[in-house]
């Protein structure tokens, strides 16, 4: 996307009086996709873990709005971080605990890490290795129309169908693989 930078909040406040409150004031970046789709404003903060960039999406579907007609697809906001705030810097959109929930618009925000800063977990092969939590059994338990319980397992193989699930789970990965071009030699 092509980007056009606009007046911010912040000079709109200072310099219009333009009555925006909390943190949209400090908004000191502002950008519009060339298409008027989408506004994007930011604000950088000094935190415990560097300087941070905090980042509001919004949509001009949703603008004004808090029923999920702005909603903005996840592809979509990684192109806004890549195209505005660099490809080599890590976001988060942060889905908070209920009591600190603040959803009065259709507005998404990132929080942009400084160059270098690394989340100390996630799922590429690059990332900082974690060590998975054993939360005890996760076998499922099944019960005979006599009543007996027994495992998943000897149920699929009482019924003839634990090949069954094995075959269809292998052809789905292999489609999904073939699909995204990710099928290497086999």
């Amino acid at each position: 996307m092509k980007w056009i930078e606009q007046i911010t909040p912040k000079q709109m406040t200072e310099e219009l009086g333009i009555p925006y409150h909390g943190w949209m004031r400090e908004m000191d970046r502002c950008w519009s996709d060339e298409n008027s789709q989408y506004c994007v404003t930011s604000r950088l903060l000094r935190t415990e873990l560097g300087k941070v960039e905090h980042v509001c999406i919004t949509s001009v579907n949703g603008c004004g709005k808090s029923d999920g007609s702005g909603d903005i697809p996840w592809a979509v906001k990684q192109e806004i971080k890549n195209d505005l705030f660099g490809e080599k810097r890590c976001a988060i959109e942060v889905f908070p605990t209920q009591n600190r929930l603040v959803d009065m618009a259709d507005c998404y925000h990132l929080w942009v890490f400084e160059k270098g800063f690394e989340l100390p977990f996630g799922i590429h092969p690059k990332d900082k290795k974690t060590t998975p939590v054993n939360r005890g059994s996760t076998r499922m338990r099944c019960v005979t129309s006599d009543g007996r319980e027994i495992s998943m397992k000897d149920m699929l193989e009482n019924t003839g169908s634990l090949g069954v699930m094995h075959d269809t789970y292998a052809d789905g990965m292999m489609n999904f693989l073939a699909n995204n071009q990710l099928k290497g030699s086999v």
